[in-house]
């Protein structure tokens, strides 16, 4: 339920940025693990995304339902695994942004919750 509620949100850019980024590392990683070459590494790497869980399905459905009501093709499905990621690892939403070093990103969390982040103050001078 969680990823089809998801994939109707905005994109949160800078969570699903660093989603990528550590997904590619532990993939770089494993293939050197393997020996695979650098050029063919590349190759792979490009294929390697954020987690999108269940988009065949969701995709699937998607369409099933717009032959239907024709109106809903002017949206547009984007899985994404923000809310879900966060359950499974177990973690808070301050440590998951904490985990994925986005504290200051745009000024607000993801584009899931819109919750503000806190800024610190500045202290003003006294002349």
């Amino acid at each position: 339920m969680i990823s089809i509620v998801e994939s109707t949100l905005d994109d949160p850019r800078a969570i699903l940025s660093q989603q990528e980024f550590i997904a590619r590392g532990e993939a770089v990683a494993a293939m050197k693990a393997e020996g695979i070459e650098y050029d063919e590494r590349m190759e792979l790497l490009e294929q390697i995304t954020y987690p999108k869980p269940l988009d065949e399905l969701l995709g699937a459905a998607f369409q099933t339902f717009s032959a239907a009501q024709p109106w809903i093709r002017d949206f547009e499905l984007r899985p994404k695994s923000v809310v879900r990621d966060m359950y499974e690892r177990a973690m808070s939403f301050g440590e998951y942004v904490a985990f994925y070093k986005t504290a200051r990103s745009e000024g607000w969390c993801c584009g899931t919750c819109r919750m503000p982040i806190a800024r610190p103050r500045r202290r003003s001078r006294s002349t």
